[in-house]
């Protein structure tokens, strides 16, 4: 902050006379660039605006080093001692005081130089220790997310066998029956516990996202009918949307998710009623932003803010609202998940997100969305007509044994041959032995010994003609990691339904006889 457009210098010094030597003879230079204020260190205690100094000329003598410490932080200090008094110097230097000046043996010149280093030198530090911040939360999240898309990998596995022996029992019983009401209430909580993994895959980046070319503006709109029913009658809804604002590539729905998460963590931010204000707008990140923010590549991007006049948070609860299962909501009132969804689906997309708040001043979301220049638009699946033939056979790979006696049964059901085994080795063999009956081969992605990528690299080396659909807890995202370099292929993920597994089935079959 200037004052009177210069700087604030605070001189702390309990004998006044050498302070008022020294800023008479500043003031006799051609060097205006500093305004002076002295006080002492019991003055220092009431000044409230202290804070809002650019720099501390302490006077050493008179002083304890440790009394001094607070300046030290709060300000950047040059100290001035006695000639010879190298011990209260070092001292000083040691608590956290920048740099030093000898009583009587400097002039405005010195001064000035050694000031513009002190203020230099702390403002990188700042911005050193901000950007390590940074990165440390950054990694900090990359390992939860990884831990938390294996914890949903498992959990995927175990709901394929819950949701699928579920519904294939109610369909065997008629509603009436005493057990039917139990075994829907077992797939309803299925279909819950489900939901909160891909939650947890959204965080970890590692969901099956859909992405096209889009406008932002078109997602935002969509929301507005139905946000006076989530956010209720007493908030005030603002839109300031950038006419024109250019397309982005990402999942619409996961944008259209992300926002409403957003908006509702803002609705339970502001219980007596407030402002909820959504706004897009084109905006260039430079190389110096790139530089203090971790992941941040410079160009153009389309940002998307949403901001409320909620009761706000501290530093403490901003550094931790991305981790999942973080809530500041009542026992059963959240998750724990929503903006840990709203980091994943961002990261994922290539964005990048960023907050601001204050304990009852409201906050502040903002993402930022690379802006799509070239026609990168992804090729869409095709809904080909599909043939339900059942002379054809599948060889189901899968080392879970009940998800692969699901599958199996699943395939069956549908109409087909099926042959199983438990690990790649066997599926090897089984090839081998009967090339002449296998038209497809469904694998789980990740197996000990040889994986599903691994597998069918050694099957399609002397028979191309195989089809191959990976399974998986994982999403498609992560199915590069472990191997798979066709972009095409058939991707199917846990937990998944008789008519998801049908249509794959179709497209890899129809797509081999084409």
């Amino acid at each position: 902050m200037n004052f009177d457009g210069r700087l604030r210098c605070l001189i702390l010094n309990e004998s006044s006379a050498d302070a008022i030597y020294f800023e008479q003879r500043f003031k006799k230079s051609e060097h205006k660039l500093f305004a002076f204020e002295r006080c002492t260190l019991q003055d220092l205690g009431a000044k409230r605006d202290s804070h809002s100094a650019q720099l501390a000329l302490v006077y050493l003598d008179g002083y304890e080093i440790s009394a001094l410490e607070d300046i030290f932080k709060k300000l950047p200090t040059i100290v001035v001692s006695a000639p010879g008094d190298d011990e209260s110097v070092l001292s000083a230097i040691a608590a956290g005081a920048q740099d030093f000046l000898v009583q009587g043996q400097f002039g405005a010149e010195t001064f000035v130089r050694t000031a513009r280093h002190v203020i230099l030198q702390q403002r990188l530090e700042r911005e050193r220790t901000a950007i390590e911040e940074q990165f440390l939360a950054s990694q900090k999240l990359e390992s939860i997310g990884r831990l938390a898309g294996g914890v949903a990998h498992d959990f995927n596995n175990l709901l394929t066998v819950i949701i699928n022996y579920s519904q294939m029992a109610l369909n065997k019983l008629p509603a009436q029956d005493p057990m039917y009401k139990k075994i829907d209430a077992i797939l309803q909580c299925g279909n819950r516990a489900a939901q909160l993994t891909r939650q947890l895959l959204a965080f970890s980046r590692q969901q099956v996202l859909k992405l096209q070319r889009m406008e932002l503006n078109s997602v935002v709109m969509s929301i507005e009918p139905m946000l006076k029913r989530v956010i209720g009658e007493d908030i005030e809804q603002i839109f300031h949307l950038e006419p024109g604002l250019s397309e982005i590539q990402a999942d619409p729905n996961q944008i259209l998710q992300a926002i409403m998460n957003i908006v509702v963590n803002a609705r339970d931010a502001m219980p007596n009623g407030g402002k909820l204000t959504i706004e897009t707008s084109t905006v260039e990140l430079d190389e110096p932003y790139s530089i203090k923010h971790v992941d941040v590549r410079p160009g153009k991007y389309a940002m998307l803010a949403v901001s409320d006049t909620g009761v706000g948070m501290d530093k403490n609860m901003i550094a931790h609202i991305f981790e999942p299962f973080f809530t500041t909501k009542e026992f059963g009132k959240g998750t724990g998940l929503g903006l840990s969804a709203v980091y994943g689906i961002v990261k994922q997309s290539g964005g990048h997100l960023w907050v601001y708040s204050e304990p009852g001043h409201g906050t502040v979301f903002k993402i930022y969305f690379p802006i799509v220049v070239k026609d990168e638009a992804v090729r869409a699946n095709q809904n080909d007509s599909v043939r339900n033939e059942s002379d054809k056979t599948i060889l189901v790979v899968e080392d879970e044994e009940v998800v692969r006696e699901v599958a199996c049964e699943i395939i069956r059901k549908l109409g087909y041959q099926v042959v199983e085994a438990s690990n790649a080795e066997d599926a090897l063999k089984i090839c081998e032995q009967g090339m002449g009956r296998i038209d497809l081969v469904l694998t789980d992605l990740v197996m000990p010994r040889m994986s599903g990528p691994e597998l069918a690299k050694r099957l399609g080396e002397k028979h191309p003609q195989l089809g191959i659909i990976y399974m998986s807890g994982y999403s498609n995202e992560t199915a590069e990691h472990h191997g798979i370099t066709d972009k095409n292929a058939m991707f199917v993920q846990k937990p998944f339904m008789p008519k998801t597994l049908l249509f794959a089935i179709q497209q890899v079959l129809n797509a081999k006889s084409a």
